[in-house]
């Protein structure tokens, strides 16, 4: 009878046993040493104390070496600047983090924002190349990218160009409606006199990755690019007197890729594309990619995101919503 109730009581120490092996393990956190004391050891001496500090700064040492994340080893500047590393990892600076609130998480992303300021006019040359190059993505327009010299010592053949052909009205009227007007000084600034400051000399910088870019060795040289941004023709130096003939290849220029864009468009008109306008006459095409209680977002061809309000497009665009709202139901 002993030896049964020993061999039951046996069993049930195993069964207890092994469903103790079946829960999962809760991992508490260590309890921290107050006064030299902990619950398991009682008296920790300062020798002992110093010898575990020194193991887990090495053991973060360690991990941030192999490239764990900083609050994974345990520490992390609490102000971060510019080009900081810690563990072998780069991290933003604290002026290039962008806080979001809870209730609108995407209310500080940097949205474009269009329709607000009032549409450039085109009556004279763009200076950025950005710029330009957003406004004939948008339009459709090709690009007429003229890299003169505009320094100290002019261009005479750059002067005889403007004079003949971009300076004439009948340019500058031609060229509102057809095309964007890029100016780039290939002199970078080489003009200006005394201290040379911190914004010439980034001109200068970006002026000679442009050159570096399309390949311009003199001036005039002047550019025609497709709204995609890819070099459709080149035109080097300018001969006096020829005004027709420089002008007409332009225009041709012009007219083929217009062709080549209005066809283009068609084909993405059928992907869900169009052509939104603005109270300021701005024109995008770009595709509706959410609508909620008269907040718009789109999507450009080349992934651009725009946020915009139904207040701030032209009647056309409002009546267009309204016919797809009543199309759904809304």
């Amino acid at each position: 009878m002993r030896v049964g109730l020993a061999l039951l009581f046996g069993s049930s120490v195993l069964f207890v046993s092994c469903g103790d092996l079946l829960k999962p393990r809760v991992i508490k956190p260590k309890v921290a040493n107050q006064g030299g004391l902990s619950e398991a050891q009682g008296t920790v001496s300062a020798a002992a104390q110093l010898k575990a500090k020194k193991e887990m700064a090495k053991r973060s040492s360690e991990g941030a070496q192999i490239g764990m994340a900083p609050e994974e080893v345990g520490f992390l500047p609490s102000t971060v600047g510019d080009n900081a590393t810690v563990g072998g990892l780069k991290l933003p600076s604290d002026n290039s983090i962008v806080w979001s609130s809870m209730d609108d998480p995407t209310a500080d992303i940097a949205f474009d924002k269009p329709f607000l300021k009032p549409q450039r006019r085109g009556g004279s040359w763009e200076n950025s190349y950005t710029n330009a190059r957003r406004e004939s993505m948008r339009t459709g327009k090709p690009i007429v990218m003229w890299f003169t010299n505009e320094g100290a010592t002019p261009s005479p053949i750059c002067k005889t160009l403007n004079r003949e052909v971009f300076g004439t009205s009948d340019f500058v009227k031609w060229a509102k409606s057809n095309v964007i007007r890029l100016k780039i000084d290939i002199s970078g600034g080489s003009g200006d006199r005394g201290n040379v400051g911190d914004l010439t000399t980034r001109k200068r910088k970006y002026v000679a990755k442009l050159k570096k870019q399309y390949s311009v060795l003199g001036f005039p040289t002047v550019i025609v690019l497709q709204p995609n941004g890819s070099v459709y023709d080149r035109y080097h130096g300018y001969k006096k007197g020829h005004k027709s003939s420089y002008w007409r290849e332009l225009k041709d220029a012009v007219l083929t890729i217009t062709h080549n864009q209005e066809v283009w468009r068609k084909k993405m008109t059928a992907k869900g594309y169009r052509s939104w306008r603005g109270r300021n006459d701005q024109v995008i095409f770009a595709r509706l990619a959410r609508y909620s209680e008269g907040n718009l977002t789109l999507i450009e061809p080349n992934g651009g995101k725009i946020q915009t309000q139904e207040s701030r497009l032209s009647s056309s665009d409002r009546e267009w919503l309204d016919a797809e709202k009543k199309k759904r139901g809304l």
